[in-house]
């Protein structure tokens, strides 16, 4: 049967076409000293120590762009406790002090005595280190330990 004032009916779907009321101003509840139960004593927690990485490099007459790009870059990381994981990277530093990733290394349960990784140039380093003179470049080791905790190294050189 039609509507017979020929208005439009319409259904309300959307939270956007419900009415709006005004919203009054709750009245504040004032705050009651309820007395706090003693809190448990808890024995206190200390956090685990992130393993001690050392860092060797080759010496550095090794330390070449030529050996770099031709051979890797050698470095051993020995910890001071067994590892689950070791990444290390090599990164160039730019004249801004941002860092421009070189290469890296990534090993699985290393023996913790020393692990031997041999850090690969990427082939943008390649295209990159082509060109000739000494070059800042900082290499970022990191080794995580069994309970999660990692620790990390650093160490800053040239490679000429």
């Amino acid at each position: 049967m039609a509507d017979p004032t020929n208005a439009r009916q319409r259904a309300i779907n959307s939270f956007f076409d419900s009415p709006r009321f005004a919203i009054k101003e709750l009245p504040a509840i004032p705050d009651e000293a309820l007395p706090l139960p003693a809190p448990p004593t808890v024995p206190a927690v200390v956090a685990p120590l992130a393993p001690r990485l050392t860092v060797s490099l080759e010496p550095a007459a090794k330390r070449t762009l030529k050996g770099f790009l031709g051979d890797g870059l050698l470095v051993k990381v020995a910890a001071n406790r067994p590892l689950t994981d070791l990444e290390v990277r090599l990164f160039e530093v730019l004249s801004t002090g941002k860092l421009r990733p070189l290469g890296a290394a990534f090993k699985l349960e290393p023996n913790p005595a020393g692990a031997n990784l041999r850090v690969e140039p990427t082939r943008f380093a390649r295209t990159r280190l082509r060109t000739k003179g000494a070059r800042s470049v900082q290499l970022q080791v990191k080794g995580t330990d069994r309970a999660g905790v990692a620790g990390t190294a650093t160490s800053s050189f040239h490679l000429r």
